[in-house]
């Protein structure tokens, strides 16, 4: 875990993302290939109906992570560029300089 929070939060982000590419994979192989069977795993405690719930609910859940994600490191490149316009410039730099010339 401290690994990970070592990381630029770009790159974290960037896990995140994949992580939720993940889970939405997961989603969908439960949702259209799990829930369409006749005999699904554990039927006797769930049925079809549980998964397709489960396979909704995580394909929703991982397009709003993406969405959040993709978000917020378009907010962390814009707080980059703009600080990266600004120059400090301190005036006594800027004596010295009219001086030598």
């Amino acid at each position: 875990m401290k690994k990970f929070a070592e990381r630029p939060l770009k790159e974290q982000y960037q896990i995140g993302i994949a992580i939720c590419v993940v889970v939405l994979l997961i989603g969908y192989y439960i949702l259209n290939f799990i829930s369409t069977r006749e005999e699904v795993p554990i039927k006797d405690i769930f049925g079809n109906t549980f998964y397709i719930l489960m396979g909704s609910v995580l394909i929703a859940l991982s397009c709003c992570g993406i969405l959040i994600l993709i978000n917020k490191i378009r907010r962390l490149d814009r707080k980059r560029r703009k600080r990266r316009g600004r120059k400090i410039v301190f005036l006594k730099d800027q004596q010295k300089e009219t001086k030598k010339e």
